[in-house]
C-alpha cells in the first residue's frame, strides 16, 4: 500500500507537469499571435480558452488524483461525490478567470449581492461545516465504511456515576454504514441506526475497534467484608484460564482494591481481550466471580 500510495502521487506529479507545460505552450502561442497576428475581436475569446483548457486540465488531475486515492483506501463509493466538490471549486475559479477576462466588474458583483451573501453565509454555515468535514473524513479520516467504532465527544457530555473517581464519558459504539456529506451514519450496538453530524464527529475522540482489537475494561465490584481479599483474586486469577482472558504479550486478569467502606470494600478488575463485545466480557467477569467467591450467609437475626 505504501509503494501503491507514492505512484498514486507520482502520477499526480507528472499531471500537474503536463498541466504546467501545457499552460506555458497556450501562453507562448497566445503571447506569438498578439505579436505577429491580428488578433482584433478574437483576443480576448482566446484568453478566456486558454485558461479554460488549463482549468480543464487541472481539474482531471484533481479527479484522477482523488479517484486513486479513494481507490487505493478501498473507499470507491465516495470518490463522485469528492471529484463534484473539488470540480466545482475549480469551476468556480475558472469563472472568475473568464469573467476578469472579458472584463467584467467583480466588485460591483459582489457589492449588489453582499447582504444575500451574509443571509445565505450565515444559513449555511453548519451546513457548509458539516460538507467540510464530511469530505475531510472520507479523504483522510480516521475510519472506512464498515469499521466498528466508538465515538467520544465532549458535545455530549460526562457520566458520573454512584462509585467515587469513576467519571466515564459516553461512547457510542457501532459499526460505520454510510459516511455522507452531512452525517455518519452508524448502526448502534442495540440495533437502531444513528446519524452523527460530521461537524461533531470530526471534533471527537474516535476509537476504531476495528484497526485496534485488543483492549482492556475494567469492572468495578462490592464485596462484604465476609469475602477476604485472597479468595477474590483466586477468583480473578481463574480468569487467566479462560481463551477469551488468555493474550499474549497482554497482562493477565487483575484486582485492585479500589475503596474501602463501614461494611463492604470495592474492587476493579482489569481484563484484556480481543472480543469486541464489553457487556459479554463484563457478564463473563460477573459471573467468574459469582462461582468462585465464597457464599456469604445473611446474619442470623438475634433471638428476643
Amino acid at each position: 500500500m505504501h509503494g501503491r500510495g507514492r505512484s498514486i502521487w507520482r502520477r499526480f506529479v507528472g499531471d500537474l507537469v503536463l498541466t504546467v507545460v501545457a499552460a506555458i505552450a497556450l501562453g507562448a502561442l497566445y503571447v506569438f499571435l498578439l505579436r505577429f497576428a491580428a488578433l482584433g475581436p478574437y483576443k480576448t475569446s482566446i484568453a478566456a480558452a486558454v485558461g479554460l483548457i488549463v482549468g480543464l486540465l487541472f481539474m482531471q488531475a484533481i479527479g484522477r488524483l482523488i479517484r486513486d486515492y479513494l481507490r487505493s483506501q478501498g473507499d470507491q463509493r465516495h470518490g463522485a461525490m469528492v471529484r463534484l466538490f473539488f470540480n466545482l471549486l475549480v469551476a468556480v475559479v475558472i469563472v472568475f478567470y473568464v469573467a476578469l477576462v472579458f472584463g467584467v466588474d467583480l466588485q460591483n458583483v459582489f457589492l449588489g449581492s453582499a447582504l444575500a451573501g451574509v443571509v445565505l453565509g450565515l444559513a449555511s454555515q453548519t451546513v457548509l461545516g458539516n460538507v467540510f468535514a464530511g469530505i475531510t473524513i472520507v479523504m483522510w479520516g480516521p475510519f472506512r465504511n464498515g469499521d466498528r467504532i466508538s465515538v467520544i465527544s465532549a458535545s455530549y457530555g460526562a457520566l458520573t456515576p454512584s462509585y467515587p473517581h469513576e467519571t466515564l464519558y459516553p461512547a457510542y459504539t457501532g459499526t460505520v454504514v454510510d459516511i455522507g456529506l452531512l452525517y455518519t451514519v452508524l448502526q448502534l450496538n442495540s440495533g437502531r441506526i444513528a446519524k452523527l453530524p460530521n461537524a461533531i464527529l470530526i471534533q471527537a475522540l474516535v476509537v476504531n475497534l476495528t484497526q485496534s482489537p485488543v483492549r482492556s475494561i475494567r469492572i468495578r465490584m462490592t464485596f462484604p467484608y465476609a469475602v477476604p481479599l485472597a479468595a477474590a483474586e483466586a477468583a480473578v486469577a481463574a480468569l487467566a484460564q479462560d481463551p477469551v482472558f488468555r493474550l499474549p504479550g497482554r497482562p493477565a486478569p487483575m484486582l485492585q482494591v479500589a475503596d474501602v467502606g463501614a461494611q463492604t470494600w470495592d474492587a476493579v478488575v482489569t481484563v484484556w481481550s480481543a472480543d469486541p463485545e464489553e457487556d459479554r466480557l463484563r457478564d463473563l467477569v460477573l459471573r467468574g466471580a459469582l462461582a468462585r467467591t465464597p457464599v456469604v450467609p445473611p446474619p442470623t437475626p438475634a433471638k428476643p
